[in-house]
């Protein structure tokens, strides 16, 4: 956790601003969405990733819990004070009201700029032991993602709405990256 406060490797670091946690650095894949092909990182996620930001406020909270189980109370208030500065800032920063749903990735790239991808990582806002989201929120991601990415056989990666998405994955893995990042086949 301390690492992660103060920072280390990839540029992940906790943004002094918003308590939210910051991934990423160029050439690099770091969340399990990322696809890499040789130094192509194809689907770049830098920035503040939701389901990251889900996992950290998690952690923050479990940790918190654990110290206070063994009498650390400062220590454990320390990190509850992380955990809801998260919270308030992820429920500010991530909720995207036009789709009713959350953001992929804040400050893409470390600029202002928000994806609004609908993938199935939010899902981690809400899964988790101490879910992030406001309760009030949890409907109205769930019945987007039962719409737009729910399958017979589980769930779609992007909604089929997004004009990056490619409902044909097959062949090895050069043309597979390139089917999926540019529809060619």
């Amino acid at each position: 956790m301390e690492h992660h406060l103060r920072g280390t490797k990839f540029n992940i670091h906790v943004d002094p601003n918003d308590g939210l946690l910051v991934e990423g650095e160029k050439g690099y894949q770091l969340t399990w969405m990322d696809a890499k092909m040789g130094d192509w990182i194809v689907t770049p996620r830098r920035g503040k990733a939701v389901e990251i930001n889900a996992l950290w406020h998690n952690a923050l909270r479990l940790l918190a819990g654990w110290l206070r189980e063994t009498g650390d109370d400062t220590a454990a208030q320390r990190y509850e004070e992380h955990a809801e500065r998260a919270c308030a800032s992820f429920n500010e920063r991530f909720w995207f009201p036009e789709g009713g749903y959350l953001y992929d990735v804040v400050d893409v790239e470390g600029g202002s700029r928000n994806d609004s991808s609908l993938r199935p990582n939010q899902l981690f806002a809400i899964s988790l032991d101490h879910p992030v989201l406001n309760a009030q929120r949890w409907n109205s991601v769930i019945g987007i993602v039962e719409e737009k990415l729910v399958t017979p056989l589980g769930l779609r990666t992007l909604s089929p709405d997004d004009s990056e998405y490619k409902p044909i994955y097959g062949g090895d893995l050069r043309s597979r990256v390139i089917k999926a990042r540019f529809g060619r086949g």
